[in-house]
């Protein structure tokens, strides 16, 4: 797994559990450190945070470029000339050394996987804070939703207001954090919570559909909308991945919101999104539309085992069948079509298998900015940009971008396919957004 994802998964699962370091001698470090980290012919911006929590001190990175903010590091250890850390992450701990050359510059490196592959140069600088973040409580159909809000410093009244709708899984409200302090720097305010049964939200998401999880968005709105005073035709949705079909029927419980802006969100079922991996993979080593579709009758059997309360029999038959077919080695069907699934996975996905978000998106009243990346490999982006576009041409207010080389995680990738060291998001990505929300609520 990339680096940005080991450092979100860290962020999301660690972020309460930093190691601390004793004040002495690190007086010289505290304040921040932002430069370069460099890895071949890559380079990404990079932020060291040294902070006194007396009587002991903390120290957090930000990946600037990759929208990663406060990444917990582990056992700093400061001397008169040099701070250590390690970077927890999925693969084990990255280690990270850096020597002062003079008062005001650090370099050193930052070892991966036992290997040192990137060099750093960071000059001082004043201590970065976080905007003021308020910590409030919304309740919702299963019980409490912990939220924050985050209001833009120099900009008062706000000039608009967002709701980040989630992902899939587990989601918490940490991964939202980077994009509601992008905003704020341009006036505008933004809520994001734990997804129910995450962090401090009660409930369970794996037993909530889209309509449940949809009903949690609107009662955030809500709070959103009374703490801040903003109107609701000020407010809007930024929703990823699945919030694509939850954020158009949140949309639908009120006829006020502002605006909708989707990323990598499909306009497709659930079903033909599932189905999506193992079809790009056909298409892209080549294959005819004629053993796409023989692929794709497969996994239909497998939609109907899920249907059928787990007996996919039908399922395997047509799997053994297909094994000795020259395609079937080039798919990951097998892996990701498993008949070994958790009951509460079944349950949960037999009522959303077939939600048409369709319907939903055409009667939206309000402007639609919808981003999408050419390289998803998690949902039919193509397919999506049709629907869309046919939504458009019949009147909707919907716009389409996508970007060239962006894979589902709206990160850049090489052109042969692979990833880079540091998977940055496009440069105007955020400010694409921020100019949407300016003009949809003028």
């Amino acid at each position: 797994m990339k680096i940005f994802i080991q450092l979100l998964l860290v962020t999301l699962l660690l972020i309460s559990n930093l190691s601390c370091s004793q004040l002495e001698p690190a007086d010289w470090a505290i304040g921040s450190w932002t430069g370069t980290a460099s890895a071949g012919q890559e380079q990404t911006a990079i932020r060291i945070n040294v902070r006194e929590v007396a009587p002991e001190i903390v120290v957090d990175i930000d990946l600037l470029d990759l929208g990663v903010i406060g990444i917990p590091t582990r056992d700093p250890v400061i001397t008169e000339n040099t701070l250590e850390l390690a970077i927890p992450s999925d693969s084990g701990l990255q280690p990270v050394l850096l020597e002062r050359q003079t008062e005001n510059l650090l370099t050193g490196t930052w070892s991966e996987t036992g290997k040192v592959d990137a060099r750093l140069r960071l000059q001082s600088t004043d201590l970065f804070t976080l905007p003021s973040e308020q910590r409030l409580t919304s309740q919702g159909d299963a019980g409490s939703l912990g939220l924050s809000v985050i209001m833009p410093e120099n900009t008062s009244p706000p000039l608009a207001g967002v709701v980040f709708v989630h992902g899939s899984g587990p989601e918490a409200r940490d991964a939202s954090r980077y994009a509601a302090i992008r905003l704020a720097e341009s006036g505008i305010a933004s809520a994001f919570f734990d997804k129910r049964g995450v962090g401090e939200s009660t409930g369970n998401w794996q037993d909530a559909d889209f309509n449940e999880l949809a009903s949690d968005v609107l009662a955030v709105t809500e709070t959103f909308a009374a703490t801040t005073g903003l109107s609701m035709n000020q407010i809007g949705f930024i929703a990823t991945s699945q919030g694509g079909w939850v954020a158009p029927l949140a949309a639908s419980m009120t006829d006020e919101l502002g605006f909708l802006i989707t990323i990598s969100g499909p306009a497709t079922t659930p079903k033909e999104e599932g189905h999506w991996n193992v079809v790009r993979e056909l298409r892209l080593a080549g294959f005819a539309e004629a053993v796409v579709s023989r692929a794709d009758a497969i996994m239909d059997l497998w939609d109907l085992g899920i249907m059928q309360d787990g007996d996919f029999s039908e399922y395997i038959q047509a799997l053994n069948a297909a094994r000795n077919e020259d395609w079937f080695a080039q798919t990951s069907m097998e892996r990701i079509y498993s008949t070994d699934l958790p009951e509460w996975f079944i349950n949960w996905y037999q009522p959303v298998m077939n939600f048409d978000p369709m319907p939903y998106l055409a009667d939206l009243d309000m402007p639609m900015l919808a981003i999408q990346g050419d390289q998803d490999e998690e949902q039919p982006w193509d397919r999506t940009a049709d629907l869309l576009e046919s939504l458009a041409q019949a009147g909707n207010d919907i716009s389409i971008y996508i970007y060239n080389n962006v894979n589902h995680a709206m990160r850049l990738i090489n052109p042969d396919g692979t990833s880079p060291r540091w998977p940055g998001r496009p440069t105007d990505f955020y400010d694409r957004q921020i100019n949407f929300i300016l003009e949809s609520v003028d």
